[in-house]
């Protein structure tokens, strides 16, 4: 119906329904599409863009693998090619090969992936020979792709200037090579032949074969192998039938099988048609049928083969004409220009684990980067709510207005280090689309012939109150030859204005997100130069770290004033042991389970060292490093904090007479406002100036130690912070500062936020972490935990109380792990007494909209709400029992925000018994030290806001945020909300939903009360569930914390009737009593 209709009201009901399942949010209009294509019985074309099927080619390759479902075996293989005369001789060729009986499946799969190799071998010598001529300034990697009108100026783009004569004849020899996309008709022929090529890895004749196939169509079994590709290929394999979901809406009422889909999408001026016969055909799948094969092998009809090869040339023959049709259908959907074609070019590792680490880094980067472009091709309207592309304004001075109603939370998950800024509308949506980020990956200010604008978000323009961003200030890069946003604007193509005057006040754009990979070029760097040593400590580290940790000895002097020093630093007892630990070893681990003081403990024992070479007169240079910018300048800062109250900067009137003080440095810059204020930078070009210093703490990035390894001494102490989220290859990097034999310092928690992996990879057989995990986990787990040899536990924690502390105590640290004093231990929410008047004004103040339309609060029963908070039960989980939704569940919203609006109310943060008083201060203290809210899903935030924002005006922006943005912090209560009740989301998303580490970190937050809200559906998934060993582990934990409740305290039973309707909930809280070991 047109606006406004009551069609248009339906279709907004039916998408609100929709949204509850997680199989069928934001599916609504492919719901519409697909029943009017049944209904009409004709093609409909969806909204959206494929990135993996190309527009055309140049050589196009069909292949098809068939398996015996009774031996497992793969007894069919064949492959077709169409097009490349030119290259071959000839415009088609097919090869199929068939098993006449079970023993020759092995000779036919031999056979199929020599030929396959020898046309693909045929393919790249002929360009190779074009290569050769064009010398250095042809396009020859295969990530390099491009919109065809601009593949001449691709090539060439960043390349010196040329006489003409000599760039039209490179230009003539790079068009002459040919461009190649394989393809197979369903998902399992895809899987079939990858599996065929990790076994034939394993075979010695196949294995160079099966190693350059796998170098081409890319695959993590490669993880595995000495030698690795020098480049990733774009989309290598593209599955049809994947292609055809998203792009088309069929009238075929199941599954696309080939026959049927033939038929609706036929090649243009060709007639052909399929026959699904018996003998072949399933009814509802496009495997071959197996009783062809069964009459072969069991009958000994070899005629059966013959059979099973002409029923596959007409596949082949069928998938190439769907493809043509499909294309005839949707060429504007199609965006992508397929590479010319190359084997990628490999390299020998002498050492396994660093020809893993650099396949890891090469596959993540472009995992990282299908991942921007995937998002960036959703539709328009999805990617602007979603806060992936923003439509702005411009205004004046680098200033753009933000055009969206878009939630700082939201663009802060979304934020990037750099942008595509287009043109709104068509031609700039098609500049993002066909942008190729890989290929551009380091370049920062330098957008080539692309047809875009790079941009930096300088500073963001944000409603403190609303927490809404209101504009943006833009540094905005261009090539010379584009012309202004502004038709006409031609005044940049002379290159004479200046860059702000490309724009016009009121031009129009989208800014849209952008991949960037400034590691993984500098981490393979390093990693090759460790491959050609004979030995290095990183790779000693890697393979034998208890022998990596050989003892360091000290004088006596400088292990006497060190213990004396740590005697007066507030050690706990397993900060003592660390430290000591620390100071005769070389490798250390610390261990800091939550609130167990790791800052600190660093902090005061890097100073203990410090002021014991101090006093025996002996030089120390100390590096710190972290996966984050603020873990280095905290660190810091404590480090400075420390030092200036014990003198030992310098200047200091106490080190007097012992030399130099101490010297504290950030690397290149600082990002904090904190940090801004107390640390000194250092300029990566002046380290040697410091190369004198005695006493020297300098923190850094691991790229920013990497550079200046050459230019300064080897450090005595490397300290990283956060090693829980950083990989071992990114560690190498920073470890090219110390000097051999001197100290590493890892600090971490594994069952905290881990790193994050992009790709999946084959598990080691030892079922420990792997390279592609954090280097914490990859090394805390192969010490031995009865006898740990170089892995220290922080034990005493400084935040929750008994119960809180006793849940991560009993299910993943250890009975050691307690509050570090009786205070803290019994530590309980301070909440004035029921029914007294709270804070001054506290009453719920309606909004100037609401006090024109009053609305009665509807009743919640006052005892749920009481029993929830009673602070004699710190712990409590609320099980929804009737609520089905999926990222966004209002109900669960309502009851979060009126156990905060309770506590806004009530909770007292001084020992007076005063809670916050009624204003932006107050309530920006209660958001800062009461209360935090967490939940997984952004949307869910946004529900809770906005129940929130229906129960009080708020003076300051409620904390309600994802898990990341709370690790590090404490507040006095912590409310979780995991909204999710819908088990296809939950399923969908089951490593992030089900994630341990999450739900660790979210209730550890905790100083005196948490409570944790699962819907039902969560604890009772399906079985499938356990076949995800992350999500079953998580599923696990978050059993074991209701049942840690069930058994230390008491069930009720709840009917609280709300806006949504009356909500049944099961309550069960922890009792704040001591926790037997």
């Amino acid at each position: 119906g047109s606006e406004g209709s009551e069609g248009t009201g339906g279709t907004w009901k039916a998408e609100e329904v929709l949204d509850r399942c997680g199989a069928l949010r934001g599916k609504g209009e492919l719901l519409r599409n697909t029943l009017r294509a049944l209904k009409e019985k004709e093609v409909v074309v969806n909204r959206g863009v494929s990135l993996p099927l190309p527009r055309n080619e140049d050589v196009s390759l069909f292949l098809t693998l068939q398996r015996d479902p009774v031996s497992g075996k793969i007894y069919s293989a064949g492959f077709r090619r169409f097009k490349g005369k030119s290259v071959y001789g000839s415009p088609v060729n097919e090869r199929i090969y068939v098993a006449e009986s079970p023993e020759k499946c092995e000779e036919i799969q031999r056979r199929f992936l020599l030929d396959l190799f020898d046309e693909l071998k045929i393919l790249h010598d002929y360009n190779e020979a074009f290569n050769e001529a064009n010398g250095a300034n042809g396009a020859t990697s295969n990530e390099s792709t491009g919109n065809e009108a601009n593949k001449t100026n691709e090539s060439t783009a960043n390349q010196p200037a040329a006489n003409e004569s000599t760039e039209t004849n490179e230009t003539l020899k790079w068009k002459e090579q040919k461009s190649l996309q394989t393809y197979v008709y369903d998902i399992y022929e895809a899987s079939l032949f990858r599996e065929l090529l990790r076994e034939a890895v394993k075979i010695p004749e196949l294995a160079p074969v099966a190693l350059e196939l796998l170098f081409y169509y890319q695959d993590p079994s490669l993880f595995g192998e000495k030698q690795h590709p020098f480049a990733k290929v774009s989309f290598p394999l593209v599955v049809l039938t994947e292609e055809i979901r998203k792009l088309v809406c069929l009238p075929i009422p199941f599954s696309l099988r080939l026959p049927e889909v033939t038929e609706a999408l036929p090649k243009p001026d060709f007639e052909f048609k399929l026959d699904p016969g018996d003998l072949f055909w399933f009814e509802h799948s496009n495997a071959l049928k197996s009783d062809a094969i069964s009459m072969a092998w069991e009958k000994n009809r070899v005629e059966a083969a013959g059979w099973i090869e002409k029923e596959l040339s007409m596949r082949l023959l069928a998938a190439s004409s769907v493809l043509d049709g499909l294309r005839e259908k949707t060429r504007d959907s199609l965006v992508r220009w397929p590479p010319k074609f190359r084997i990628p070019a490999s390299q020998k590792y002498n050492y396994p684990e660093v020809s893993r680490m650099i396949f890891i880094a090469r596959y993540e980067s472009y995992l990282r980067n299908l991942e921007i472009r995937e998002r960036r091709s959703l539709p328009f309207s999805e990617r602007v709510k979603e806060g992936i592309s923003v439509p702005v304004q411009y205004l004046e001075q680098n200033l753009w207005k933000v055009n969206s109603d878009l939630d700082s939370g939201l663009f802060e998950q979304n934020e990037n280090f750099s942008y595509l800024l287009v043109p709104k509308g068509v031609d700039g949506e098609k500049a993002q689309l066909t942008f190729e980020d890989y290929k551009y990956r380091t370049n920062l200010r330098n957008p080539g012939r692309s047809k875009v604008c790079f941009a930096m978000v300088n500073k963001k323009v944000k409603n403190e109150k609303t927490g809404k961003v209101m504009g943006f200030f833009l540094e905005v890069y261009y090539n010379e030859d584009q012309l202004g946003f502004s038709s006409n604007d031609a005044r940049a193509a002379s290159g004479s204005a200046p860059k702000q005057s490309f724009f016009k006040t009121g031009d129009e754009a989208v800014l849209h997100p952008r991949f960037t990979d400034f590691s993984s070029e500098r981490i393979i760097s390093r990693l090759t130069e460790l491959d050609e040593q004979l030995e290095h400590d990183f790779i000693r580290l890697l393979r034998d770290p208890r022998g990596f940790s050989t003892p360091i000895r000290e004088t006596g002097r400088v292990r006497t004033a060190a213990l004396k020093h740590a005697e007066n630093s507030g050690f706990t007892p397993s900060q003592q042991k660390a430290f000591i630990h620390m100071l005769e070893n070389r490798l250390t681990l610390i261990w800091g389970p939550p609130g167990t003081g790791k800052t600190y403990f660093l902090a005061k024992a890097l100073l203990n060292l410090v002021r014991a070479k101090m006093d025996a007169g002996e030089t120390i240079h100390v590096g710190i490093t972290a996966f984050t910018h603020s873990a280095i300048e905290n660190l810091l800062l404590r480090v400075r904090e420390f030092a200036e109250e014990e003198g030992l900067m310098e200047g200091s009137g106490e080190v007097e007479g012992k030399g130099k003080g101490l010297e504290i440095y950030k690397l290149k810059d600082v990002k904090t406002q904190k940090a801004r204020e107390a640390l000194k930078v250092l300029s990566e070009y002046d380290i040697q100036e410091k190369s004198t210093c005695p006493f020297l703490v300098l923190g850094g990035t691991v790229n920013s130690f990497n550079k200046i390894k050459q230019k300064c001494d080897p450090f005595d102490v490397l300290i990283v912070d956060e090693a829980s989220q950083m990989k071992p290859a990114e560690l190498a990097l920073g470890m090219s500062v110390l000097d051999e034999g001197k100290r590493l310092i890892l600090a971490g928690d594994d069952l905290q936020l881990p790193p994050i992996i992009a790709g999946e990879y084959p598990e080691p057989e030892d079922g420990l972490p792997g390279l592609y995990d954090s280097i914490f986990s990859y090394l805390r787990l192969r010490d031995s935990s009865p006898d740990p040899g170089y892995t220290c536990q922080l034990l005493e924690n400084w935040r929750m109380n008994e119960t809180l502390s006793g849940f991560p105590a009993a299910a993943l640290y250890g009975k050691g792990y307690r509050p570090a004093s009786e205070g803290i231990a019994k530590q309980k929410l301070k909440l004035l007494p029921s029914g007294s008047a709270g804070s001054a004004g506290s009453e719920t103040e309606a909004k100037a909209e609401a006090e024109a339309d009053p609305k009665p609060e509807p009743e919640s029963k006052p005892e749920f709400i009481n029993w929830v908070l009673d602070p004699e039960y710190p712990l409590s989980v609320v099980i929804l029992e009737n609520t089905r939704a999926s990222i966004e569940n209002e109900i669960e919203a309502e009851l979060v925000a009126k156990l905060a609006v309770s506590l806004r109310q009530t909770l007292c943060l001084d020992e007076a018994g005063t809670p916050c008083p009624d204003s932006g201060e107050g309530d920006s203290d209660f958001w800062k030290h009461g209360l935090f809210i967490v939940s997984p899903h952004r949307a869910q935030i946004r529900t809770i806001r906005d129940e929130l924002g229906k129960l009080r005006y708020w003076q300051h922006r409620p904390f309600v945020d994802t898990v990341d943005k709370t690790q590090g912090q404490e507040a006095e209560a912590v409310i979780v909300s995991y909204g999710v009740s819908d088990i296809d989301t939950a399923m969908n998303e089951a490593e992030f939903i089900y994630s341990l580490n999450r739900l660790n970190v979210s209730i550890t937050r905790a100083k005196a009360k948490c409570v944790v809200f699962l819907p039902r559906p969560l604890l009772e998934p399906p079985l499938d569930l356990l076949k995800n060993a992350g999500a079953s582990k998580g599923l696990g934990h978050m059993l074991e914390l209701v049942e840690f409740c069930r058994e230390r305290g008491e069930v009720e039973e709840f009917e609280v009737e709300l806006e949504q309707g009356v909500c049944r909930l099961t309550g069960i809280r922890a009792k704040a009593n001591r926790i037997e070991d």
